[in-house]
């Protein structure tokens, strides 16, 4: 597999299967569904309390997606990396439902577990106001 270096990290290009963030002796490969994201990152932080990424890894649509699978090899990953999402794309809530902001963590829908404390605040959960004519 070729190498690249982004973010100061080695990577691959990884593979579409197996879904999730998937542990092999050189490293991790993370891969997830979106039909419609225009732009994947994968967000990776050095432990829980940060409230910021420490690397922030876009994902090229070319080597890093199969259909609708993202992926990415991360050389040297072990067990307990904290990583998240961001997607990019549509914000078509009345035509399409999409409703993607970049800025929002997406927590991987195949992880194995979830770190943390959380507490839900529709307020901040939410992309957008909710009586918004936009909404």
């Amino acid at each position: 597999m070729r190498k690249t270096l982004v973010e100061g990290l080695e990577t691959g290009n990884g593979s579409p299967y197996i879904l999730g963030a998937t542990l092999n002796p050189e490293g991790c490969n993370f891969a997830v569904f979106s039909r419609n994201a225009e732009i994947m990152y994968l967000l990776l932080f050095d432990d829980m309390n940060c409230k910021a990424p420490s690397k922030k890894i876009m994902l090229d649509p070319v080597k890093n997606k199969t259909g609708d699978i993202w992926h990415i090899f991360i050389y040297g990953i072990k067990h307990g990396q904290l990583y998240g999402y961001a997607a990019d794309g549509p914000y078509l809530p009345a035509t399409a439902g999409h409703r993607f902001n970049v800025n929002k963590l997406l927590i991987d829908p195949y992880a194995k577990a979830v770190n943390g404390s959380f507490e839900w605040d529709d307020r901040k959960v939410l992309g957008y106001v909710f009586d918004s004519k936009l909404a």
